[in-house]
């Protein structure tokens, strides 16, 4: 999944692995696995991003509810591999919240 996502949303059980996006002379593009702008978005039960270059999850000026557990394992990117936050966005915690990173790059 790539572009902007202009709407609530809803994940559950969901994987976001092995995304990668390539501009017009086949460089690497830093753009994350998912990316919201103006949006809320909820994270239900397990969901994992993994070996995702561009990173994992890019948001601007939106919220992201984690309701159970979140995993950013192996994402690499130019400003952080895992989530990135731009303007007034948030990250807010439901009941028995864990977020886990792991091993995620940040390259140069």
């Amino acid at each position: 999944m790539f572009g902007c996502i202009l709407f609530f949303t809803f994940y559950s059980h969901s994987h976001f692995e092995s995304n990668a996006v390539f501009g017009l002379e086949e460089t690497l593009a830093d753009v994350a696995a998912m990316r919201l702008y103006r949006v809320r978005l909820i994270l239900n039960d397990i969901t994992v991003f993994s070996n995702n270059t561009g990173g994992g999850l890019d948001i601007t000026q939106g919220q992201v509810d984690v309701v159970a557990m979140v995993t950013f394992d192996r994402n690499a990117a130019l400003l952080g591999g895992a989530m990135r936050l731009f303007g007034q966005s948030q990250v807010g915690n439901k009941h028995c919240t864990v977020i886990a990173v792991v091993d995620c790059m940040h390259v140069v």
